[in-house]
Protein backbone atom coordinates (compact mmCIF):
# COMPACT_ATOMS: atom_id res chain seq x y z
CA UNK A 1 0.00 0.00 0.00
CA UNK A 2 2.91 2.63 0.71
CA UNK A 3 3.89 2.14 -2.61
CA UNK A 4 0.94 2.70 -4.34
CA UNK A 5 0.34 5.60 -2.47
CA UNK A 6 4.03 6.55 -3.32
CA UNK A 7 3.38 6.39 -6.76
CA UNK A 8 0.08 8.59 -6.72
CA UNK A 9 1.94 11.21 -4.46
CA UNK A 10 4.33 11.24 -7.63
CA UNK A 11 1.71 11.66 -10.42
CA UNK A 12 0.42 14.33 -8.47
CA UNK A 13 3.33 16.15 -7.59
CA UNK A 14 4.32 16.00 -11.60
CA UNK A 15 0.73 17.18 -12.54
CA UNK A 16 1.22 19.90 -10.25
CA UNK A 17 4.56 20.95 -11.26
CA UNK A 18 3.37 20.99 -15.16
CA UNK A 19 0.18 23.73 -13.66
CA UNK A 20 3.03 25.70 -11.73
CA UNK A 21 5.47 25.68 -14.57
CA UNK A 22 3.07 26.58 -17.17
CA UNK A 23 2.22 29.65 -14.90
CA UNK A 24 5.27 31.48 -14.99
CA UNK A 25 4.92 34.82 -16.19
CA UNK A 26 0.98 34.00 -16.30
CA UNK A 27 -1.74 35.06 -13.62
CA UNK A 28 -3.80 32.15 -14.61
CA UNK A 29 -5.95 31.30 -11.14
CA UNK A 30 -6.44 27.37 -13.06
CA UNK A 31 -3.58 26.82 -13.19
CA UNK A 32 -2.57 28.35 -9.85
CA UNK A 33 -5.69 26.54 -8.26
CA UNK A 34 -5.09 23.59 -10.11
CA UNK A 35 -0.94 22.91 -8.95
CA UNK A 36 -2.36 23.67 -5.28
CA UNK A 37 -5.19 21.31 -5.34
CA UNK A 38 -2.24 18.57 -6.88
CA UNK A 39 0.17 19.40 -4.20
CA UNK A 40 -1.87 19.07 -1.48
CA UNK A 41 -3.83 15.93 -2.59
CA UNK A 42 0.20 14.41 -3.10
CA UNK A 43 1.40 15.40 0.10
CA UNK A 44 -1.56 13.49 1.24
CA UNK A 45 -0.88 10.07 -0.41
CA UNK A 46 2.91 11.16 0.21
CA UNK A 47 1.68 11.41 4.03
CA UNK A 48 0.21 7.95 4.16
CA UNK A 49 3.06 6.17 2.19
CA UNK A 50 5.49 7.45 5.31
CA UNK A 51 3.62 6.57 7.68
CA UNK A 52 2.14 2.93 5.75
CA UNK A 53 6.61 2.08 5.47
CA UNK A 54 6.97 3.45 8.95
CA UNK A 55 4.22 1.13 10.42
CA UNK A 56 5.76 -1.69 8.35
CA UNK A 57 9.65 -1.27 9.05
CA UNK A 58 8.30 -0.63 13.04
CA UNK A 59 10.16 2.95 12.84
CA UNK A 60 10.66 6.05 11.53
CA UNK A 61 11.27 5.31 7.26
CA UNK A 62 14.99 6.65 7.12
CA UNK A 63 16.89 3.65 6.78
CA UNK A 64 17.66 3.75 3.28
CA UNK A 65 18.12 6.15 0.68
CA UNK A 66 14.78 5.52 -0.44
CA UNK A 67 13.21 7.29 2.55
CA UNK A 68 15.57 9.33 3.19
CA UNK A 69 14.84 10.94 -0.54
CA UNK A 70 11.20 10.67 0.46
CA UNK A 71 10.96 12.60 3.58
CA UNK A 72 13.20 14.86 2.32
CA UNK A 73 10.45 15.94 -0.50
CA UNK A 74 8.04 15.32 1.60
CA UNK A 75 9.72 17.87 4.14
CA UNK A 76 10.31 20.71 1.47
CA UNK A 77 6.87 20.35 0.58
CA UNK A 78 5.59 20.91 4.08
CA UNK A 79 8.02 23.96 4.46
CA UNK A 80 6.71 25.65 1.09
CA UNK A 81 2.79 25.46 2.12
CA UNK A 82 3.50 26.66 5.49
CA UNK A 83 5.86 29.98 3.43
CA UNK A 84 2.47 30.08 0.53
CA UNK A 85 0.20 31.10 4.05
CA UNK A 86 2.23 33.76 4.61
CA UNK A 87 3.64 34.87 1.31
CA UNK A 88 1.25 33.32 -1.05
CA UNK A 89 3.48 33.11 -3.81
CA UNK A 90 3.12 30.88 -6.67
CA UNK A 91 6.56 31.83 -7.76
CA UNK A 92 8.13 30.10 -5.28
CA UNK A 93 5.69 26.78 -6.04
CA UNK A 94 7.33 26.55 -9.77
CA UNK A 95 10.72 26.38 -8.01
CA UNK A 96 9.63 23.76 -5.04
CA UNK A 97 7.22 21.14 -7.15
CA UNK A 98 9.76 20.42 -9.71
CA UNK A 99 12.50 20.40 -7.55
CA UNK A 100 10.11 17.66 -4.64
CA UNK A 101 9.58 15.89 -8.32
CA UNK A 102 13.19 15.56 -9.38
CA UNK A 103 13.80 13.93 -6.18
CA UNK A 104 10.99 11.54 -5.41
CA UNK A 105 11.77 10.34 -9.11
CA UNK A 106 15.53 9.66 -7.35
CA UNK A 107 13.87 7.77 -4.55
CA UNK A 108 11.38 5.78 -6.82
CA UNK A 109 14.90 4.19 -8.45
CA UNK A 110 16.52 3.90 -5.05
CA UNK A 111 16.76 0.39 -3.33
CA UNK A 112 13.85 -0.15 -0.86
CA UNK A 113 15.55 -2.92 1.13
CA UNK A 114 14.53 -3.02 4.56
CA UNK A 115 17.24 -2.34 7.02
CA UNK A 116 17.02 -3.71 10.67
CA UNK A 117 18.63 -1.27 12.97
CA UNK A 118 20.59 -1.47 15.83
CA UNK A 119 18.75 -1.84 19.13
CA UNK A 120 20.66 1.14 20.14
CA UNK A 121 19.72 3.06 17.78
CA UNK A 122 15.76 2.00 18.77
CA UNK A 123 14.99 5.32 20.49
CA UNK A 124 12.92 8.40 20.18
CA UNK A 125 15.82 10.84 19.70
CA UNK A 126 17.25 9.20 16.45
CA UNK A 127 13.67 10.29 14.88
CA UNK A 128 14.67 13.89 16.07
CA UNK A 129 17.32 14.03 15.31
CA UNK A 130 17.26 12.68 11.50
CA UNK A 131 13.99 14.79 11.32
CA UNK A 132 15.19 17.50 12.10
CA UNK A 133 18.85 17.37 10.17
CA UNK A 134 16.22 16.95 7.13
CA UNK A 135 13.83 19.70 7.75
CA UNK A 136 17.13 21.86 8.32
CA UNK A 137 17.66 20.72 4.29
CA UNK A 138 14.43 21.25 3.13
CA UNK A 139 14.78 24.38 4.78
CA UNK A 140 18.11 25.43 3.02
CA UNK A 141 16.68 24.60 -0.23
CA UNK A 142 13.59 26.35 0.28
CA UNK A 143 16.45 29.30 0.90
CA UNK A 144 18.70 28.72 -2.44
CA UNK A 145 14.86 28.43 -4.26
CA UNK A 146 14.16 32.18 -2.31
CA UNK A 147 17.86 33.74 -3.47
CA UNK A 148 17.74 32.49 -7.02
CA UNK A 149 14.40 34.36 -7.35
CA UNK A 150 15.97 37.24 -5.69
CA UNK A 151 18.87 37.32 -8.71
CA UNK A 152 16.39 37.36 -11.06
CA UNK A 153 14.32 39.87 -9.63
CA UNK A 154 17.07 42.03 -8.81
CA UNK A 155 18.25 41.75 -12.66
CA UNK A 156 14.83 42.56 -14.08
CA UNK A 157 14.95 46.04 -11.83
CA UNK A 158 18.19 46.59 -13.12
CA UNK A 159 17.29 46.31 -17.09
CA UNK A 160 15.20 49.35 -19.12
CA UNK A 161 12.52 47.58 -19.95
CA UNK A 162 11.76 44.81 -17.24
CA UNK A 163 9.92 41.58 -18.55
CA UNK A 164 7.13 39.43 -17.61
CA UNK A 165 9.68 37.87 -14.82
CA UNK A 166 9.00 40.98 -12.47
CA UNK A 167 5.58 41.05 -12.22
CA UNK A 168 5.58 37.64 -11.70
CA UNK A 169 8.29 37.27 -9.38
CA UNK A 170 7.64 38.56 -5.71
CA UNK A 171 9.26 41.80 -4.51
CA UNK A 172 13.26 42.37 -3.22
CA UNK A 173 11.35 42.73 0.49
CA UNK A 174 9.67 39.72 0.19
CA UNK A 175 12.21 37.40 -0.86
CA UNK A 176 14.77 38.99 1.53
CA UNK A 177 12.16 38.46 4.21
CA UNK A 178 11.97 34.61 2.78
CA UNK A 179 15.16 34.09 2.62
CA UNK A 180 16.07 35.11 6.06
CA UNK A 181 13.18 33.27 7.42
CA UNK A 182 13.81 30.19 6.20
CA UNK A 183 18.01 30.29 6.60
CA UNK A 184 16.55 30.88 10.31
CA UNK A 185 14.17 28.09 10.86
CA UNK A 186 16.59 26.01 8.70
CA UNK A 187 19.47 26.97 11.53
CA UNK A 188 17.44 26.31 14.18
CA UNK A 189 16.62 22.71 13.46
CA UNK A 190 19.81 22.01 12.33
CA UNK A 191 21.29 22.50 15.74
CA UNK A 192 18.39 21.00 17.54
CA UNK A 193 19.57 18.04 15.46
CA UNK A 194 22.81 18.38 15.89
CA UNK A 195 22.70 18.45 20.05
CA UNK A 196 20.73 15.83 19.70
CA UNK A 197 23.09 13.85 18.10
CA UNK A 198 25.68 14.56 20.85
CA UNK A 199 23.12 13.36 23.26
CA UNK A 200 22.88 10.37 21.46
CA UNK A 201 26.49 9.62 21.40
CA UNK A 202 27.13 9.98 24.82
CA UNK A 203 24.45 7.89 25.50
CA UNK A 204 25.94 5.04 23.10
CA UNK A 205 29.63 6.01 22.01
CA UNK A 206 29.57 2.92 19.85
CA UNK A 207 26.91 4.16 17.23
CA UNK A 208 27.02 7.75 17.79
CA UNK A 209 29.33 10.59 16.32
CA UNK A 210 32.30 9.45 14.98
CA UNK A 211 33.60 11.92 12.75
CA UNK A 212 32.32 10.51 9.71
CA UNK A 213 31.40 12.82 6.48
CA UNK A 214 28.07 12.89 7.38
CA UNK A 215 28.65 14.16 11.02
CA UNK A 216 31.64 16.16 9.82
CA UNK A 217 29.96 18.32 7.21
CA UNK A 218 26.54 18.83 9.28
CA UNK A 219 29.08 20.62 11.89
CA UNK A 220 30.92 22.88 9.35
CA UNK A 221 27.37 23.58 7.68
CA UNK A 222 26.15 24.97 10.88
CA UNK A 223 29.46 26.84 11.58
CA UNK A 224 28.72 28.36 8.29
CA UNK A 225 25.25 29.11 8.66
CA UNK A 226 25.77 30.68 11.93
CA UNK A 227 27.85 33.12 10.77
CA UNK A 228 24.87 33.80 8.24
CA UNK A 229 22.02 34.31 10.55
Amino acid sequence: MSTITFFIALALYMLSSGCFLFSIGKDNKRLLRGGLVFSGLGMFFHSLSLIGRGLHEGHIPITNLFGTLSFLSWSIILLYFISYLKYRSRALASFALPLVTLILLLAAFSSRAFRELPHSWQIWWLGFHVMSILLAYAAFGLAFIGAVMYLLQERQLKIKSPGILYRWLPSLEKLEDINHKTITAGFTLLTFGIIIGFIWARKDPDSGWKWGEKETWSLITWLDRKSVV
